[in-house]
């Protein structure tokens, strides 16, 4: 696969696509997270300066633990961070390869392309595996 076609194809595309679920992720994650403090005010209000029915304050509770649950469950911040890493180290390849930067400083064209696609595809398949092998709650 020609140089540019690479980069073209695969690189952008997968820095694409993991920096577009790391901001789903992070979105998630902060949503929740601010639910789950307006929740736990909510129930430290309801339980300490109203008279409200205990089915309500219940209610707020078990909301709270479901939110608490799904972060847990879906591990919203630790795939943020991970596809934001994955996204981040895909451009700074790319840019040290497109600027002969670093490891491509002084190689020959079809060298450093041939080692931008052995990096590159290293840290998708390093992504891939820790997906894999992630224990399932």
């Amino acid at each position: 696969m020609p140089r540019n076609k690479y980069i073209d194809e695969r690189l952008d595309d997968q820095a694409q696509w993991y920096d577009a679920k790391a901001t789903i992720n992070k979105r998630w994650w902060y949503g929740l997270r601010i639910l789950s403090f307006i929740s736990a005010a909510c129930l430290i209000r309801s339980g300490f300066f109203t008279a409200l029915d205990k089915n309500i304050i219940g209610l707020i509770g078990v909301f709270l633990v479901g939110i608490e649950g799904a972060q847990g469950l879906f591990r919203f911040h630790e795939n943020w961070l991970r596809y934001r890493g994955t996204s981040e180290a895909l451009k700074h390849e790319k840019y040290s390869f497109l600027h002969s930067a670093g490891e491509y400083g002084g190689m020959k064209k079809k060298e450093a392309a041939s080692r931008l696609a052995s990096r590159c595809e290293a840290l998708i398949s390093v992504e891939n595996s820790e997906w894999i092998s992630a224990p399932k709650k």
